[in-house]
């Protein structure tokens, strides 16, 4: 199976490629960027891309470049969403001006937060879910070449014996503009910060 950093697309060609994604609700690619745009004021507006097929996430990683999120208010929802085969989820999630991220097993009937900042556009444009030992970081960068941790969270799930580990990307959006990137970087990243705790971005 492809590992999950395999998946590339730039959305460059204005055109949404159907061996990659699975469109849903209100999205198109114009202007060489995925646009999701819900209805204003409607509930359960929303949409986004699904991968086609389903990605090997451990020793890898998937990460998305969120040009615009959505209005900062409460139930105007963006993520970044990984799941794999058993209903296991990893989320990055952008509302109310709040990042957070936080894991759902597929036993569980509702997500558990794992940590949160308040969300700063030009400080969190880029944001990665990686995979490495069994542990998943969950990483920010205001530009792909440094990346700063977020949270690190031990996965079993995602290594179990006979497992393969395998994602399906889903980037939602409930609405906004923005750019996905789910691929190689282009210059070395690294996680920083301590476990479980928030890195302040040094001063460039």
């Amino acid at each position: 199976m492809a590992k999950a950093i395999t998946l590339v697309d730039n959305f460059g060609d204005n055109v949404t490629d159907a061996t990659k994604w699975s469109a849903f609700g209100p999205v198109q690619e114009v202007n060489q960027r995925l646009e999701i745009r819900p209805v204003s004021g409607a509930s359960n507006s929303f949409g986004g891309y699904n991968s086609v097929s389903a990605f090997d996430l451990t020793d890898s990683q998937v990460s998305v470049e969120v040009v615009r999120a959505l209005r900062g208010v409460k139930g105007c929802e963006m993520y970044l969403h990984v799941q794999n085969a058993a209903g296991d989820h990893l989320f990055f999630k952008v509302e109310a001006g709040t990042l957070s991220c936080s894991t759902q097993p597929a036993s569980a009937t509702a997500d558990t937060g794992l940590a949160q900042l308040p969300y700063d556009p030009t400080r969190h444009r880029w944001m990665r879910i990686r995979e490495q030992f069994g542990i998943v970081y969950f990483e920010y960068s205001a530009r792909l070449l440094r990346a700063h941790e977020v949270r690190r969270h031990h996965h079993p799930h995602l290594r179990r014996q006979g497992g393969s580990g395998a994602v399906k990307d889903r980037a939602a959006n409930d609405g906004g503009r923005r750019k996905e990137s789910v691929g190689p970087s282009r210059g070395p990243l690294c996680s920083v910060g301590p476990a479980g705790a928030f890195r302040r971005e040094p001063p460039t």
